[in-house]
């Protein structure tokens, strides 16, 4: 179901743009290695843009370090609002 999601969200894009995306599925919250994973991997790769997806929810430090370094969050809660074909 995320790929159709993630298909249409690129097809969207006015220019091409590197992400690095991470997902995560999870019983408990994500923290900061996730943050750090997808922060280093924008670095490495000369990425434009960095994405962390949950099915879970992020931690309160999490959500400050992604703030700091432009990463975007997708949660379990945001999942849940849209509408997946």
């Amino acid at each position: 179901m995320i790929r159709g999601w993630w298909r249409k969200f690129i097809e969207l894009r006015p220019i091409p743009v590197i992400e690095a995306t991470l997902a995560k599925c999870y019983q408990g919250s994500v923290g900061n290695k996730a943050m750090q994973e997808v922060i280093s991997a924008v670095t490495y790769y000369g990425g434009d843009e960095g994405w962390v997806i949950t099915n879970s929810f992020f931690t309160p430090s999490s959500k400050a370090l992604a703030r700091k370094s432009k990463v975007k969050l997708i949660d379990g809660e945001h999942l849940k609002e849209q509408k997946l074909d």
